[in-house]
């Protein structure tokens, strides 16, 4: 037994000396001023032994010593460095004196680094789904994206169930798929300015899937930009599409509550209906971000060419089919799991009912006070008139005193009043958190509140 583990004392000790040996060795082809990145990639690198670090430090920064002194010029200009000026190793301390070090790059965006470490982890978790499966063939960033993006549309079932994702509909041209995580909403969503892909934050992302189902529509020819005609121009911008399905005409909140009220006052066929196309408000967001109507997005469903308004059509109506479907699916497995809490869900909206009125008292009670204050201020001014005019005013005097302790006692009343008010509402308002609390698990969210974990990387 000692042996053994001397033995694995050792070969721990050896890959520890081996994967040191190789962050030294592409550490020593850079200046020292770039290590730092170099540590961050190593983090980002899913492999154990540092497999892909070498070209990530190529495609990242591309300035080794080498290519300082590939590129040195005769003469010192504001981008170039002159041969003698360019020290042999990587820990020279002049790297840093340079003045000119300041126009090399040498950190990368949080977001580029996040979006690094999803891609690696796929590239390295799938290795089947790429057609090249050394990473060192890629010539560039770009070039990997690409098809990191063709693999993430080869949708395993297991990778569905892992990721938390849902392949709804696929055609030869079109991919449709509704993410029900974070991280699928990051991973599939990548290279949008969709906020529900925002690495880091999940609040979007809870807030919108809370409102109803947003498909992803993928493009998998990826068009590219066309001259003739016009709009094609545009074509890029439309390869990946958020569909947002808003049953009750968008009416549903963030949180769900008001879905879960739906639900208590109608029949499962009624409340059902509620994600017929006919009764949902449709949004359509390009990969900018930007919201477009219906038939803009259609231009680029139906293609340049005769007949494109009647491609769209089609398109656009078998995917409307396809997410209703899956939304009145989503939303009966809900009403047919709740419990009967109706009598809970009544004493909240009494609840939620006595708040409001609370609301409306506190707001005319301020409302008083804030003329009330005027009041007050006016006396005061008519208080220091008479003590700075002269004459025989007493009359006066007493009765500017007397509404001064009037005002003074009615403010006094109203501010004991508002602060019972106050209370009162915070009472309340306890008593409705309790309860929401309780109905938590109850409100309908169309994505996966278990398996939702933020992706904060």
């Amino acid at each position: 037994m000692e042996t053994k583990r001397v033995t694995e004392l050792v070969l721990e000790n050896v890959e520890k000396l081996l994967l040191e040996g190789r962050v030294e060795n592409v550490k020593k082809k850079y200046p020292q001023p770039t290590w730092d990145v170099i540590d961050e990639l190593v983090e980002v690198d899913p492999s154990s032994n540092n497999k892909y670090l070498d070209w990530m430090a190529k495609t990242y920064l591309e300035k080794t010593i080498q290519w300082f002194k590939d590129n040195a010029s005769d003469r010192e200009s504001y981008y170039s460095w002159r041969l003698d000026q360019v020290p042999d190793t990587s820990e020279d301390p002049r790297w840093r004196q340079n003045p000119l070090w300041r126009n090399v790059r040498n950190s990368i965006s949080d977001s580029t680094v996040r979006e690094l470490r999803d891609n690696l982890e796929h590239f390295h978790k799938n290795p089947s789904k790429y057609e090249i499966k050394d990473i060192n063939q890629f010539k560039s960033q770009k070039e990997f994206d690409d098809a990191v993006e063709i693999a993430k549309q080869k949708l395993s079932r297991k990778e569905m169930k892992e990721t938390g994702v849902d392949k709804v509909f696929e055609d030869d041209r079109f991919i449709l798929m509704m993410p029900k995580t974070h991280k699928a909403s990051c991973r599939y969503g990548a290279r949008t300015r969709w906020c529900v892909t925002m690495r880091g934050y999940s609040g979007y992302f809870e807030n919108y899937f809370g409102q109803g189902p947003i498909f992803f529509l993928i493009d998998k020819s990826q068009p590219e930009r066309q001259y003739s005609p016009k709009y094609m121009y545009d074509a890029p911008e439309y390869w990946k599409v958020a569909i947002h399905y808003r049953p009750f005409n968008g009416r549903l909140t963030g949180d769900g509550s008001r879905a879960l009220q739906y639900a208590r006052r109608s029949s499962k066929e009624e409340f059902v209906d509620g994600a017929n196309v006919g009764n949902t408000h449709i949004d359509y967001w390009n990969v900018q971000d930007e919201n477009k109507k219906e038939s803009v997005v259609g231009k680029y469903l139906g293609g340049p060419g005769r007949g494109q308004s009647q491609r769209a059509e089609v398109i656009l109506n078998q995917l409307k089919s396809v997410m209703e479907r899956y939304t009145k699916k989503v939303m009966a497995d809900y009403y047919d799991n709740l419990d009967d809490d109706t009598e809970t869900i009544n004493k909240l909206n009494e609840l939620k009912e006595k708040r409001d009125k609370l609301n409306t008292k506190a707001t005319k009670i301020r409302y008083k006070l804030s003329r009330l204050n005027d009041v007050i201020n006016n006396l005061r001014y008519f208080e220091g008139r008479l003590e700075t005019e002269e004459g025989d005013d007493d009359e006066y005097r007493e009765w500017v005193n007397e509404q001064m302790t009037k005002s003074r006692e009615f403010y006094q009343q109203m501010e004991n009043e508002e602060s019972k008010i106050n209370q009162e509402k915070a009472e309340v308002g306890d008593k409705i958190d309790d309860i929401e609390s309780g109905l938590g698990d109850k409100k309908l969210v169309f994505y996966d509140k278990e398996k939702n974990v933020p992706m904060t990387r």
